[in-house]
């Protein structure tokens, strides 16, 4: 009868939510999926989940603000004929909403547990596994009520089942969005009831729920209770800082200083250290202890002047009329973007002691006026400290900033002037090399070759032991060459490989010393290439140039791994590692990582969908095991298999520097596919198909861009597998007239792979099919890839060395790099 009533309620739950779910999907995704590579293969949910459902896809689970799934639409008035299509068997079906929830294509995965949830062939525990996983999909979605309802039934008709706890956690999230912050409560203290693993996180939800319904007397006890098992730094001090403030509501003022007080007797950082002091001069000051609390405002302005708390602390010492050291006061304001004020309080400070202030006022004076755009005040400001403070130890980097001052405002002659006037009446100091460097790079950037060579010639020739002289050998060449003296070139390539070799600038040398020779002479320098370091991209080129292999050439066919193969290369490599680490080698867990709480934590925080959570508890336990290389091993296959994907590539990784060889072309086959995997494959092969790419080339970027974590996010703010930004996004979204498409939903990966896939093969058709100019328009824009690329000869050597952006060329050096692993790990060679 239960089983009956579940059934039907999640029959209706699903018309009514999921009708229209049939429109047709852009053809870069309409497709089936061809053969799935999870590492997860056919296992059930009783083999992947604590509880009844897997979490299979890395982005977060309440602060995706999907949209919903479509509501209720019109039932056709005519009942079609049926078909003849068989209905999968429930072992297809749950197979099938795994690989979707797991590529994020949440409609489909809807579709496989709804059919399973009614298919007369399901076992009972894949029943409850269906309507679970429906239940996570609405939460998922954005459609809390649906949610609520499915799970708030599946607890009622199955309080004994193992899946109740997760039911109940999730039921929690769902009325956290719905912001019924009291259901969620109830909800949470169900989970609380059934399981403790992750009690200290819980705590910090319902803790959350009683401050929005003003009961910060209850908050303080469930925040009290999350610090019982929290072992971050970082979450120790937020549920510190966020139970002192719960203490300041309710008047226990003493209760809140001591919290900020342990906070900043672990602080590691000015950032939270001057927040601290901020907060405590708060506290204090409401206490009536206004010497005390003004006091730790002073030391945040004297102790951290870059963090905006110490400013704050300022603006409320200004306030409060009390004097303050000038110098300071307009450091702290110039950190904070108050320029205005940190240019007064300077001048304030020089006129209190016109003849003995030190340089700092000046120097910081002349960056606020360059922040304000007011170039001509920067550069007095710079001349006054160079003619004034000739003994003082900002001296020098002010003709150093005098200069990039001068080339901001656009006098790049002035500029140059400046810095060759400072390394010829100063060459023993320490910054004339650098001097002679940015003079160097900026006759370069002019395109003046001859006169670039004779300064990187300067930097290597007079300043020998400079960390910049091995380059400076190198792009000395690179200018000689581009001036049309290919001997020069080569004499100062053949200087860098004499001078210097341990320089990793040697490599490029050599590189750029066979690409010049003559074909017959190439032979003579085969030994010096083999002596480069092997994991170094001009060792690699020098070494496929040699070869006959061109960039980004393909292998003659794929070949991906199958389990019974797998299963053998399993062997041989745990017997391999096992020779060396001088440790039995097995499956079961150490006591290293199975009986540290971070791993239970982070096991059920990753069920749950928590992913910042598991990360973090996760990737600490991974870092402290850093030098061990059995129990790396077994985290990169049980990150693996949970489908915490760049966390395991990081293990393995570890595994691979930790042996002998140290490299990944010195290791067993199954190794070096754990560091350098094909997840998401289904999604790959269908978008490499679609676009025309090569399969190897996506693997290659996306480990590159996100090491295969759905929920990566860059400082740039791209997002998912193949960090897509929120700009793109809507641009392809609209080429591809996506439906629904929100920024969000970058991070689920059938998005994700569809529209990074889409980019590249629209770059590539862009760039006549060059990769580097693909992939350099891919990272830096298609703007400054079609000006290198209008600079550069069509070869991909040149055309990397006019990439002007540092991030660029190593980006594209690295997925060389990738690829050369890929198609020896996946291909079958010529």
């Amino acid at each position: 009868m239960e089983r009956r009533l579940l059934l039907v309620l999640v029959a209706m739950l699903v018309m009514v939510s999921c009708a229209g779910q049939d429109r047709k999907r852009p053809a870069a995704i309409s497709g089936e999926t061809g053969m799935s590579q999870s590492p997860m293969g056919s296992s059930t949910a009783e083999a992947m989940s604590h509880g009844l459902l897997p979490t299979l896809t890395s982005q977060p689970a309440v602060a995706d603000t999907a949209t919903p799934l479509p509501t209720a639409t019109p039932l056709p008035t005519e009942t079609p004929t049926p078909t003849c299509t068989p209905t999968p068997l429930p072992d297809t079906l749950l197979s099938s909403a795994l690989r979707d929830q797991r590529n994020g294509d949440l409609q489909a995965a809807l579709k496989s547990y709804e059919m399973l949830s009614t298919s007369p062939g399901a076992t009972d525990r894949q029943i409850e596994t269906a309507v679970l996983g429906l239940g996570r999909i609405h939460l998922d979605s954005g459609s809390f009520a649906a949610a609520d309802e499915i799970l708030t039934r599946f607890l009622d008709e199955h309080p004994e089942s193992d899946g109740a706890a997760t039911a109940a956690f999730w039921l929690g999230q769902s009325r956290l969005g719905a912001a019924d912050w009291t259901g969620a409560l109830e909800a949470f203290g169900e989970h609380l009831i059934r399981e403790q693993a992750i009690a200290t996180y819980v705590n910090e939800l319902m803790a959350r729920c009683h401050l929005a319904l003003g009961d910060s007397a209850s908050a303080i006890g469930a925040y009290e209770a999350a610090l019982i098992g929290a072992t971050s730094g970082t979450r120790i001090t937020g549920i510190r800082e966020n139970l002192a403030q719960a203490y300041m509501a309710v008047g226990e003022l003493d209760s809140a200083l001591a919290q900020y007080d342990l906070v900043m007797s672990s602080a590691s950082d000015d950032r939270t250290r001057a927040r601290m002091d901020y907060l405590a001069g708060y506290a204090l000051l409401m206490r009536g202890q206004a010497e005390e609390g003004y006091g730790r405002y002073l030391h945040a302005v004297a102790n951290y002047p870059t963090a905006y708390d110490s400013y704050l602390a300022l603006v409320a010492l200004v306030e409060a009329g009390f004097p303050l050291d000038d110098l300071q006061r307009g450091i702290v304001d110039y950190h904070a973007g108050a320029y205005i004020p940190a240019i007064s309080a300077f001048y304030r400070h020089f006129d209190a002691d016109p003849d003995n202030h030190p340089a700092d006022g000046h120097l910081y004076a002349a960056r606020s006026y360059v922040a304000l755009g007011n170039y001509a005040s920067a550069l007095a400001e710079l001349d006054v400290l160079i003619d004034t403070h000739p003994t003082d130890h900002w001296w020098n980097d002010a003709w150093l900033e005098k200069a990039n001052v001068q080339n901001r405002s656009g006098d790049s002659a002035g500029a140059l002037r400046t810095l060759l006037a400072f390394a010829a009446d100063h060459p023993a100091d320490a910054l004339a090399p650098t001097a002679l460097w940015r003079a160097a790079v900026m006759r370069a950037s002019e395109e003046t070759w001859a006169e670039a060579r004779s300064l990187y010639r300067q930097v290597a020739d007079d300043y020998p032991g400079h960390a910049d002289a091995p380059e400076a050998l190198f792009r000395a060449g690179m200018a000689s060459l581009r001036s049309g003296f290919p001997d020069r070139a080569e004499q100062d390539w053949s200087d860098l490989v004499n001078r210097y070799p341990e320089s990793l600038w040697r490599a490029p040398a050599v590189l750029w010393l066979i690409k010049q020779a003559p074909s017959e002479e190439t032979a003579s320098y085969r030994e010096l290439a083999v002596g480069l370091p092997a994991d170094n991209y001009y060792a690699l080129r020098a070494s496929d140039l040699l070869s006959g292999v061109l960039p980004f050439e393909p292998p003659v066919a794929l070949s991906w791994p199958d389990s019974v193969g797998g299963q053998t290369e399993q062997a041989g490599a745990e017997a391999w590692l096992a020779s060396w680490a001088q440790a039995e080698v097995d499956l079961v867990l150490s006591p290293a990582i199975s009986g540290d709480g971070r791993w239970a934590r982070g096991c059920r925080l990753w069920e749950l969908g928590l992913v910042a959570e598991a990360l973090a508890e996760l990737n600490a336990l991974r870092y402290d095991l850093r030098f061990d290389p059995v129990s790396s091993y077994q985290l990169a296959l049980a990150f693996r298999d949970m489908g915490v994907f760049r966390s395991s590539i990081l293990a393995a990784s570890t595994v691979i520097r930790l042996s002998p060889g140290g490299t990944w072309r010195e290791v067993p086959r199954f190794l070096a596919r754990l560091a350098y995997p094909a997840y998401y494959l289904d999604l790959v092969l269908r978008a490499a198909e679609e676009h025309a790419l090569d399969p190897l080339l996506l693997l290659a970027a996306i480990r590159q861009e996100s090491l295969f974590e759905s929920a990566a996010q860059s400082w740039a703010a791209a997002q998912g597998l193949m960090q897509v930004i929120p700009s793109t996004g809507e641009y392809i979204a609209s080429s591809l007239r996506w439906p629904n498409y929100q920024n969000q939903h970058l991070y689920r990966p059938y998005v994700s792979v569809a529209f990074g896939s889409y980019y590249l093969a629209q770059q590539l058709g862009s760039f006549d099919n060059d990769v580097y100019a693909a992939l350099s328009a891919y990272n830096g824009g298609p703007g400054n890839a079609a000006r290198w690329w209008a600079a550069s000869p069509r070869d991909p050597d040149h055309y990397l060395e006019v990439v002007t952006l540092a991030e660029t060329r190593s980006y594209i050096q690295l997925i060389y790099l990738h690829y050369a692993a890929y198609r020896e790990l996946y291909g079958t060679e010529r």
